[in-house]
């Protein structure tokens, strides 16, 4: 997780050679080798269920829309009327950019979204959505993100700042031959969404960030502001070293992924003052390390199926947790790059959702800082918290934040 500001730049465009490796298949145990690409999907959409058992629809989106557009995603509705669908049909593919090659699950024909994930997730944390905005008419594109699963992670730690991840977006839209998306973002996803709206909304044309806010930038380097003392130190210090961290994480990664998803989650409590519930994203003891004080579930949480844990532990298996620390080493340089970016807005449309017991509400003057959005994102048409979600937003509530894409991305395309 990440909720420091900071900011994207406008990478040079330049031409490029595309090429496209194997075709492989998607569904809910990961990825497989396959040989039609035909649109890189299933040609049959599974049914969709009615607006009114999703128990109504985000404010302003016709229920027949949904009726016509959406699949639901979610356990109490889809799930359970058609436990055969729990696999996601879809592809994924191996595309070379000039930036990096880069492994994407793609779906769909239509006007493109782009979908980027923080951490500790993959491109299979989009999968509700990929699904959502399939059945809605549009091009989803969720790729691992630079340094994660089957995507390129570059060995030079400074290789991961917010210049080099949006350029990564950039010449991922150039690779597919599309000019313009949404992009929406999640932790250190809606970072990269955010900042990509804001300095390239001649690509970037809406926005929908889930769990960070735009904010100011800071009047001193980010690290500064975060506590540590003799015992313990905030998880963003105990990431900045390399190795250290990557040493924990990497020993055991079906432990960490259990513990990380879990710990995060709305499930672990409701994450009131004192009252104990685990935080991954809070202080991090020098004797024992960030995982020793995260519970072994006794039980997976209704949102995180076995084959989709699964799918996160093979990917992180491949990859190692490395290039999503090295992020966060990038907190300070982003800060130094980007000053000269300090007074530009997001003016493209935008959106903001967060879960309620999101670690990251729970920051001291969090709250004031989303309520102070409109300063900096004038076109902000949503910002919302949903009840009881944790930070896994778009796997914790897929139907939320597929009502949410959809209206924006209507809205956006519908304007062109």
């Amino acid at each position: 997780m990440t909720w420091t500001s900071i900011l994207g730049r406008r990478l040079h465009l330049t031409a490029i050679t595309v090429y496209e490796t194997e075709l492989v298949t998607y569904s809910g145990a990961g990825w497989s080798q396959g040989s039609t690409p035909n649109d890189h999907a299933s040609s049959e959409r599974p049914d969709s269920c009615s607006a009114s058992q999703l128990g109504g629809a985000v404010d302003g989106l016709d229920h027949h829309v949904l009726d016509h557009h959406l699949k639901c995603n979610s356990q109490e509705c889809y799930m359970a009327d058609h436990p055969e669908q729990r696999e996601m049909n879809g592809g994924a593919r191996s595309i070379q950019t000039r930036t990096l090659r880069m492994h994407v699950v793609e779906q769909g024909r239509g006007p493109t979204v782009l979908l980027c994930h923080g951490f500790a997730e993959t491109a299979h944390a989009w999968r509700h959505q990929v699904t959502a905005l399939w059945n809605a008419g549009f091009r989803a594109v969720a790729p691992d993100m630079r340094g994660y699963g089957s995507t390129e992670s570059p060995t030079p730690v400074d290789e991961y700042t917010v210049f080099h991840v949006i350029g990564d977006m950039v010449a991922l839209l150039d690779a597919l031959e599309e000019r313009h998306a949404v992009i929406v973002g999640s932790d250190w996803g809606a970072t990269i969404a955010w900042q990509a709206a804001r300095l390239r909304p001649d690509r970037f044309l809406g926005v929908v960030a889930l769990g960070v806010p735009m904010m100011e930038e800071s009047p001193r380097p980010p690290t500064s502001y975060f506590p540590e003392s003799e015992e313990s130190m905030f998880y963003v210090h105990y990431f900045q070293r390399p190795g250290e961290a990557e040493a924990e994480l990497d020993a055991d990664t079906t432990r960490t992924m259990q513990r990380l998803l879990f710990g995060a989650s709305g499930d672990a409590g409701a994450r009131g003052a004192g009252d104990g519930t685990p935080n991954p994203f809070g202080m991090v003891s020098r004797v024992h390390g960030l995982l020793e004080s995260l519970p072994d579930p006794s039980r997976l949480p209704e949102w995180l199926d076995a084959a989709a844990l699964d799918a996160f532990v093979s990917s992180y298996r491949e990859s190692g947790f490395r290039g999503g620390l090295n992020y966060y080493r990038n907190l300070d340089r982003n800060w130094q790059l980007l000053a000269a970016f300090a007074d530009r807005q997001v003016v493209v449309p935008s959106a903001f959702l967060v879960g309620e017991r999101d670690p990251g509400l729970a920051i001291p003057g969090m709250r004031e800082i989303i309520s102070n959005m409109p300063q900096h994102v004038p076109n902000l048409e949503v910002s919302r918290v949903v009840p009881e979600a944790g930070h896994w937003l778009q796997q914790e509530r897929p139907v939320d934040v597929s009502h949410e894409v959809i209206r924006l991305a209507q809205k956006v395309f519908a304007e062109r």
